[in-house]
């Protein structure tokens, strides 16, 4: 009887296991990849969510309080000098139109000319509140307010309990500030007895602008700075806005608080809203590839196509965000 033979694979089943293994290995390799660009691209989306909604939530609150003087109800007129307030402005310090104008870096040089051009808002709200502690008695002839922070040294004080009607609830109070820089001397004291919570104001213009700036890895950010600062810019607001458009709405004769059309420039009448369009782009490349061949609306008048200019927009994607605040105390 021979020997019975040892059993094995032989070379063919070698080669062909190991083509089968290859193959199913290459496919979960394709299927991870793919899983990991889809996941990387929907964290990409989401953080462009984030960021475009706390640039909403932060200019929307911006733009309801220009132009504010508490509760009072006084409007668009100065209290101290009878004049209309000028919330919002259309130029610059220069004279200079701050709307649809190409887009600048950080060291004010202006950027590629083929993405679209963005405007600037230029927002002053007119009184700064006071932190005053809220367990004290505001009687008629108090003289002295305490203050946590530092305003000027001498000036005109607001104070209101938001009760009553326009002459009763506000009033305003000349100030001095005492050398250690916290308590505050009216002259005469208060003119009445008022009911918590009581808000305090100080007269004192409050200039802030926002607008899109390059940045130098050839990314874009949202810049928020106030009337003195000057470039070079520093630190980025937010990253991620592209472009921003701001259209504000006049109310016509008719005086119904409703926008008879929308423009550029806050002139001409009341303006009663302001309609805010921001063209989002992803903070980082991530190998999506080409540009996608879609055109965003920003404006009737204002149109943009990543596919325009290739040589910026490989590895990006885009969001159009857009809407329209109410305002309460602005005319022009």
């Amino acid at each position: 009887m021979t020997p019975k033979q040892k059993q094995g694979f032989s070379l063919v089943e070698l080669m062909v296991a190991l083509l089968i293994s290859s193959i199913l290995m290459g496919g979960v390799i394709m299927m991870m990849d793919s899983s990991k660009r889809t996941y990387t691209l929907q964290t990409e989306l989401a953080e462009l969510q984030d960021n475009a909604r706390f640039v909403i939530d932060e200019l929307s609150r911006e733009l309801r309080m220009a132009g504010h003087f508490g509760c009072s109800g006084v409007g668009p007129i100065d209290p101290f000098t009878g004049t209309n307030l000028i919330p919002f402005k259309a130029k610059d310090a220069a004279g200079k139109s701050v709307n649809d104008q190409r887009i600048k870096d950080t060291k004010n040089q202006l950027v590629d000319s083929s993405f679209s051009y963005s405007d600037t808002l230029i927002m002053t709200s007119f009184t700064r509140q006071l932190d005053v502690p809220d367990d004290r008695s505001f009687k008629q002839d108090v003289s002295t307010i305490p203050c946590d922070c530092v305003p000027k040294s001498s000036g005109e004080l607001i104070v209101t309990d938001c009760r009553g009607g326009e002459n009763i609830s506000f009033l305003t109070y000349p100030f001095t500030l005492a050398p250690s820089g916290n308590i505050l001397t009216l002259s005469p004291g208060l003119r009445r007895n008022y009911q918590p919570p009581v808000y305090f104001f100080i007269r004192e213009d409050l200039e802030t602008t926002y607008e899109v700036r390059s940045l130098a890895e050839e990314g874009f950010a949202l810049f928020k700075n106030g009337a003195q600062q000057n470039p070079p810019y520093s630190e980025p607001f937010i990253e991620g806005v592209q472009n921003m458009q701001i259209r504000y709405g006049i109310d016509g004769a008719d005086d119904d608080n409703a926008p008879e059309r929308y423009t550029t420039e806050p002139t001409g009448g009341i303006v009663v809203s302001v309609r805010l369009t921001l063209l989002m782009r992803t903070a980082q490349k991530r190998g999506i590839g080409k540009p996608r061949d879609k055109t965003y609306l920003l404006d009737p008048d204002v149109s943009y196509n990543p596919r325009d200019n290739n040589k910026h927009e490989e590895g990006y994607r885009h969001r159009l965000f857009t809407t329209t605040v109410n305002v309460r105390n602005s005319m022009l």
